[in-house]
This record gives C-alpha cells, structure tokens and sequence, in this order.
C-alpha cells in the first residue's frame, strides 16, 4: 500500500511512497550507471550520462507502470482546487516504479533490487550507438589512431553503383594500415566517407566487454569481483 500510494493522496494515518521513490531512484542510477559503465568502458562520460537516462527516465518507468499495471492500483489525487497545475499521470506512475525498487532494497536487500533493475531494466534494447554523435568523425578519428600509436586512417572506396545515375550509392571502408576499422555507405563518397568514419569511432567507443563481474557482486557471498582494464576517454581535437 505504501509503494503505490503517491504524496498527493493525503489521508490521516496514511504513508506515503516519497522516501521509498528517492531511495529507488538512487539505486536505479547506480546500478545502471555500474552496468554500462562495466559492458562499455570505453563510452565517453556524457553519451554515458544520457544512456542512463534512457533506461531511468519516466517515459521508460511509464511503460513498466503499465506492464505491472500500476494504473489500476495507485492511489493519487489528480489535482488540488489551489493547485497552479495539474499532476501528471506520468510522474505517478514513474513514482511507484521506484518506489518498488526503493522496497525491495529495504526489505530484501540491495541484490535482489539489482537483479530486478537487470531482469525489467537493462534487458531492454535500446540503440546506445546512436548517442555517440561526432560533428567530425574523420578529424576525431585520426586524433584518436595517433594517440593509439595507430597508422593514420585512410578511406577506400569498397563498391559503387549507378554513379551517373539519380540515385547512385557509394560503399567506402576506413583502414587503418590493413585493418578495416570502420564502412558506410551514402549517395555521394562524402557522405559514405563521413559514416565510415562515424563508424569506426563507435565500434572503438561503443565496445563491449563481453564477460565481465560487477562490483556489487562482492554483496553476494563467495563471489569476487574481477576488475577490468580502466576504459579510454574521448579524445580531444
């Protein structure tokens, strides 16, 4: 009754799901900030930032409000008459989702509110790739294979079609001595040049660690946490 009962639902004798909210809301942050953080070590700090917020955010907690069926249990008032605006439906919503994870760090621990946050959270699919957004990419990427002590990045065209036709398209690979790190394709060697490029800085950035412990797996007895390399930072032009 406490996790689904929002601030706004004021009745003598009754508690409300604030505390619990705020204490969900820290643990969600921390433990998919620790996950992604460990799967990408490489991810710039600020792409870092907004992939947490598209696993935290209230548009993602609304869709599980509505999978658990939150609708139909929380305890809300919608407006007040000295109210200057009304409460959003979303924001009650989002409210009892962490409420729920805040409970279950209080009452079982704060391993069984990291398996939930993995197995409703993190099991979802989301395009972090597409965060990475590089205004340069073939400026960016050659500072970054001469800060690896890389040979410099070259573009070679790979496949073309129909080039004096109205829609011709254009396959070019980005090589670093002979391996290819990055391909695009476009309907102008410019812009196939620029996706090949994009293309590589994500697939450096954006790499996974595929068999990997968390630090809070130390919460679980007998297990130890194996800690990786330090992640790279973005480079600097």
């Amino acid at each position: 009754m406490r996790i689904i009962t929002h601030p706004s639902y004021e009745r003598v004798g009754i508690q409300s799901n604030e505390g619990l909210d705020t204490l969900g809301d820290k643990a969600l942050n921390m433990y998919v900030l620790e996950y992604l953080h460990t799967k990408y070590p490489k991810m710039p700090a600020d792409v870092l930032q907004e992939a947490v917020e598209v696993y935290t955010r209230t548009s993602t907690l609304e869709l599980m409000a509505k999978e658990f069926g939150v609708e139909d249990v929380a305890r809300w008032v919608h407006s007040k008459p000295d109210a200057s605006h009304q409460l959003s439906p979303k924001t009650v919503k989002a409210s009892v989702v962490r409420a729920m994870i805040g409970a279950l760090y209080v009452d079982q621990g704060p391993i069984k509110a990291r398996d939930f946050i993995h197995a409703h959270f993190l099991s979802r699919e989301f395009d972090l790739a597409s965060l990475l957004k590089i205004e340069e990419p073939k400026r960016y990427l050659s500072f970054l294979m001469k800060r690896l002590g890389r040979e410099a990045p070259i573009a070679r065209m790979l496949a073309e079609t129909g080039r004096q036709s109205k829609a011709p398209v254009f396959i070019v690979g980005v090589y670093s001595g002979t391996e290819k790190i990055g391909e695009g394709y476009g309907s102008s060697i410019a812009m196939a040049e620029f996706r090949a490029n994009s293309d590589a800085l994500k697939k450096y950035y954006m790499e996974e660690v595929k068999d990997f412990s968390l630090p809070s797996d130390v919460e679980i007895g007998g297990s130890v946490y194996r800690s990786g390399k330090i992640g790279d930072t973005q480079i600097i032009v």
